[in-house]
């Protein structure tokens, strides 16, 4: 069982590795390729909402299919879907007008999106079945370094591969890694520590709810999820403030504030090396809410640092910050991951897993938003306190509550 869980966790992971590259320098170069040749930010900015929008609206179906169904014919299916979009797009990107263009890219995203909502949560619900119970934590710590490199390296990669290569090679890249992926998905074994009994479910509707009461009553996975929920939400404070504080108010220059940003992704990134030595012993909740203390302090930092005009002072104290920042998110996943995806009763697996992560990703656009209206009205110093207390109020009742977790 040792060596064949190895082996699980090297084809899982060169899978999601490769997959995801190829698929966020798609992303990246379908975006640029977008805003280019339309010249509207708001054209841009409905392909980057089409991601969360789908997973909203199709989170009863995909929770319901995933639950009922086999996860291996399901990651298999949407896979293959993937690859015949990749194709369509392929044999007509060339063809059509730049209006049919544009809607191509809307459509192709749209699918694209929906299979890969299928295809990971399938993959995730499927995390006590196929490697054993001491190799779930590396699994997921080993997911978050991917995850972490492919944030670092997916922007360059996706900015060289688009200034030297045209649309229909960048969508051939893409179509390359869809194929091995799906290669190696065909090779693990969804069911190797135990086989999954089949789920007898009602409708669609009424699977939705039951899955939406399961998570209300487990008070455990209702915590974390909150506590996810504020994270993600305040995260959207400081991608919208940074700029607004070192470019527009103390003009610190764009290439400053890339530097700044980059440390969050190097943050996520030594934060994921840590993962698969932590030893959680249960402390889900505990170890989330010390984190998210530390998160809060972070907050209350950066609400005094736009009234500093040391600019040294202000990009050390936001450089820090934002790696500190990387690395507390990385590890504060962790027991929300090993708590859903291991504590989580298995025929429940799709249905809360699909919700939890819709209701994660909405935040984003919705915090952008918000923040984007705040900035223009009130000053740093209140936002980024608003949201620090927030998350220490949030982060204390973790702390109060991890006994009877």
């Amino acid at each position: 069982m040792v060596r064949q869980s190895q082996k699980q966790l090297l084809l899982a992971i060169s899978s999601l590795g490769i997959g995801n590259l190829a698929s966020s320098i798609f992303s990246f170069c379908l975006s640029l390729y977008t805003l280019q040749k339309t010249g509207s930010s708001l054209v841009f900015s409905t392909i980057l909402l089409i991601n969360p929008v789908i997973k909203l609206l199709f989170t009863p179906l995909v929770g319901y299919t995933v639950d009922k169904y086999h996860h291996k014919k399901i990651a298999i299916g949407a896979q293959l879907v993937s690859i015949v979009l990749d194709v369509i797009f392929l044999s007509l990107i060339e063809l059509l007008s730049l209006n049919e263009q544009i809607l191509l890219i809307a459509l192709t995203v749209i699918g694209l999106s929906l299979a890969d909502c299928f295809q990971e949560t399938s993959y995730k619900a499927s995390t006590k079945s196929f490697v054993a119970e001491e190799y779930r934590q590396k699994l997921i710590g080993y997911e978050q370094v991917v995850t972490a490199g492919t944030a670092i390296l997916a922007p360059s990669l996706g900015g060289v591969v688009f200034s030297w290569l045209e649309l229909n090679w960048v969508t051939i890249i893409e179509l390359i890694g869809e194929v091995v992926s799906l290669l190696l998905i065909s090779m693990i074994d969804f069911y190797l520590v135990e086989q999954r009994q089949s789920s007898h479910l009602s409708s669609i509707k009424e699977s939705f709810k039951a899955g939406i009461n399961y998570i209300r009553q487990d008070k455990n996975l209702l915590g974390l999820l909150l506590f996810a929920v504020f994270a993600n939400f305040s995260l959207g404070a400081i991608e919208v403030g940074l700029p607004v504080i070192m470019v527009k108010q103390l003009k610190l220059g764009s290439e400053l504030y890339g530097m700044t940003t980059s440390c969050l992704a190097i943050g996520m990134l030594v934060g994921s090396l840590f993962i698969s030595k932590l030893n959680l012993n249960g402390a889900y909740l505990g170890f989330t809410g010390r984190n998210g203390v530390v998160l809060s302090v972070i907050f209350a930092i950066f609400a005094f640092v736009g009234l500093v005009r040391n600019p040294y002072l202000v990009v050390f104290t936001f450089s820090l910050g934002m790696f500190l920042i990387g690395g507390i998110l990385t590890m504060s996943n962790l027991p929300f991951a090993m708590y859903l995806r291991t504590q989580v009763a298995e025929d429940y697996q799709g249905r809360v897993g699909s919700t939890m992560s819709s209701l994660v990703s909405l935040l984003s656009p919705i915090s952008f938003a918000t923040f984007g209206l705040l900035f223009n009205t009130l000053a740093s110093l209140w936002i980024f306190s608003f949201c620090g207390v927030i998350l220490l109020i949030d982060s204390l009742f973790l702390l109060k509550n991890k006994h009877t977790s």
